[in-house]
């Protein structure tokens, strides 16, 4: 629940109940729930539902592999030569990687594990998709409980997204 109003009384009966306004909102109030548990519980359930692609068994298809696949190695690969990442000489003749907003070049996660090898297998690759959904569901835990919405909810909606990965394609 939020108070548009600045009166001191309005602010005092908020914090009376259980409310905070700004920075305080997360450490004061009956509504504010433990953030370390709950992440820790979505972390293992995110280990355990993402297991056969974190084990090397099974990879991500598809688009993950025939598109994004050659896109991170090319980046991988340009970033270990010291050249740059931003035209492509393989594909038509040559072609502007830094405007294909698919290239994963301005893709934090992408970029550091280019940065950290020069041929990123497939297991890395689905490894750091897998660690940006943890992260995407780890910050809407984080928005629920700033929401002051039941703690419940905020596993279940942190998970959804690994429960609707696609299907898993044998190595």
């Amino acid at each position: 629940m939020a108070f548009k109003t600045s009166s001191s009384g309005a602010v005092r009966k908020a914090e009376a109940d259980g409310y905070a306004s700004g920075s305080q909102r997360i450490l004061v109030g009956a509504f504010a729930w433990p953030v370390l548990w709950p992440l820790l519980a979505l972390a293992a359930a995110a280990v355990v539902i993402g297991w056969p692609w974190l084990s090397g068994h099974v990879t991500i298809p598809w688009d993950a592999k025939a598109t994004f696949q050659p896109q991170v190695q090319f980046l991988a690969q340009s970033l270990a030569n010291g050249q740059s990442p931003f035209w492509l000489p393989f594909a038509f003749s040559g072609h502007p990687q830094i405007a294909d907003p698919q290239a994963m070049i301005f893709s934090p996660p992408f970029l550091l594990l280019s940065l950290l090898t020069s041929a990123p297998s497939l297991w890395a690759v689905d490894t750091t998709v897998l660690a940006m959904i943890f992260v995407g569901g780890a910050a809407l835990m984080l928005w629920f409980r700033d929401q002051h919405w039941h703690w419940a909810g905020a596993p279940v909606a942190a998970l959804a997204p690994e429960n609707v990965k696609t299907h898993a394609t044998h190595v």
